[in-house]
C-alpha cells in the first residue's frame, strides 16, 4: 500500500460541497470563492482556462487543508502543480521572471559529491534551518550521530515543485539517487515530504522533523499544558491520515494547545509558501498568526518549522521557540 493516500486529481468531480472553504486560508483572509479549491473546479467545469484563473491558481499556498475534508477526496495540490505547470507554459513572456527565478535556482552538483550514499538516518534541513546554525547544531544533537545531516538538502527541487516546474531529470537524479539506500529520510520541508514519499521505494521511511523531534523523551518532558504547538501543516496534511493519530495522542498525553481546528485540520500560518520567495499573490501571515492566537491563554509557543518562529515572533511578545529548543 503507499503511504501517500490515492486521490483523484480530476476538477470535474467536485459537487461545490464548499468544505474546503472552512479551512482555506486565502477564504479566510479574502471571502473571494474565485481564489479557493472550490472557485477553480468550478471555473473549470464551466470552461475556464488557465490564464481565466491565474489569479486563483498562483494564490494558493499549498497548505494541503483543504484535502483531508473533501468528500470528493480530490487532489488539489495535484491540480495546482498541473495548473501552474500549464499556465506558465501558455503565458511564458507574462510569468518569465518567475520561471527564470526558479530554473537559476538549480544546484551544480560536483560528481564527488552525488554518490555519497547515505545508509542510515539523514536530515534535510532546508535553506531557512542552515541560516539558523545554533537552532541545527540543537537538532543534530538530539537526533544523535546516527543521523547524516544532507550537504544535498534539494531546496531548488521543493521550489520547483511549489511552483509547478520541471526539475531537470539529472538534478533530480542527483538528489534522489543517495537517499535510495537510507533507511529514514527527515524532512522540513512539507512539500519535498510529500514528493518523497511517491519517489522512494516504500521500505524508507519519510518523516518530518516535527515528529522526529517531539517522540523524543527529552522533547516531550518538556512540553507543558501552557505551550501552543504550531503543526508544520504540509506535512500533516499531506499524510493527515496517520499524523492525526500521532498528534491526538501527544495532545492527550502533554495537554498543549495546538493550531487545530474543530475538524483537527492544521491552521496553517503560510509563511513557509513559495509566495514569500518569488513574490507571488498571497495571504498575510501576520493576520494568519494573530487567528491561530486569539482566544488562547498560553505563555509560549512552540513550531516545528523555523520560519514559523520567526512569523509567530513578529506578531507577539510571548516567548516562541524552535521545537529542539525546548529540551
Amino acid at each position: 500500500m503507499s503511504r501517500i493516500p490515492p486521490l483523484i486529481a480530476d476538477f470535474s468531480v467536485c459537487h461545490g460541497c464548499s468544505l474546503c472553504l472552512l479551512v482555506c486560508p486565502i477564504w479566510h483572509q479574502k471571502h473571494d470563492v474565485f481564489l479557493t479549491a472550490k472557485g477553480r473546479a468550478k471555473g473549470l467545469q464551466q470552461g475556464s482556462k488557465c490564464k481565466d484563473l491565474s489569479d486563483s491558481i498562483l494564490s494558493c499556498t499549498l497548505c494541503g487543508a483543504c484535502e483531508p475534508v473533501c468528500p470528493e477526496q480530490l487532489d488539489v495540490r495535484r491540480i495546482i502543480l498541473r495548473l501552474r505547470r500549464q499556465l506558465f507554459i501558455q503565458q511564458k513572456e507574462r510569468y518569465a521572471n518567475i520561471v527564470a527565478k526558479v530554473q537559476a535556482s538549480f544546484k551544480t552538483i560536483s560528481e564527488k559529491n552525488v554518490y555519497q550514499f547515505h545508509h542510515g538516518r539523514v536530515l534535510l534541513a532546508g535553506k531557512h534551518l542552515h541560516e539558523q546554525p545554533d537552532v541545527l547544531a540543537r537538532i543534530q544533537r538530539l537526533l544523535g550521530k546516527k543521523v547524516e545531516i544532507a550537504s544535498d538538502d534539494a531546496w531548488d527541487i521543493a521550489l520547483a515543485v511549489e511552483a509547478g516546474i520541471d526539475i531537470p531529470t539529472q538534478r533530480l537524479e542527483q538528489f534522489l539517487k543517495p537517499l535510495r539506500t537510507a533507511k529514514q529520510v527527515i524532512v522540513t520541508d512539507g512539500i519535498l515530504h510529500r514528493s518523497l514519499g511517491l519517489w522512494l521505494p516504500e521500505s524508507i521511511d519519510v518523516t518530518n522533523l516535527g515528529q522526529a523531534l517531539s517522540q523524543l523523551s527529552a522533547v516531550r518532558k518538556q512540553l507543558q499544558p501552557t505551550d501552543l504547538y504550531i503543526i508544520e501543516e504540509r506535512s500533516y496534511h499531506s499524510d493527515y491520515q496517520r499524523l492525526v493519530k500521532y498528534y491526538d495522542t501527544l495532545r492527550q498525553e502533554k495537554q498543549c494547545q495546538f493550531n487545530l481546528d474543530l475538524q483537527r485540520i492544521a491552521v496553517p500560518t503560510t509563511r513557509n509558501s513559495i509566495h514569500h520567495e518569488l513574490g507571488l499573490i498571497s495571504v498575510d501571515y501576520k493576520q494568519q498568526v494573530e487567528w491561530i492566537l486569539s482566544h488562547r491563554n498560553v505563555e509560549r509557543v512552540v513550531v516545528e518549522h523555523i520560519l514559523d518562529k520567526q512569523a509567530f515572533q513578529s506578531v507577539t511578545a510571548l516567548p516562541v521557540i524552535h521545537l529542539a529548543e525546548v529540551a
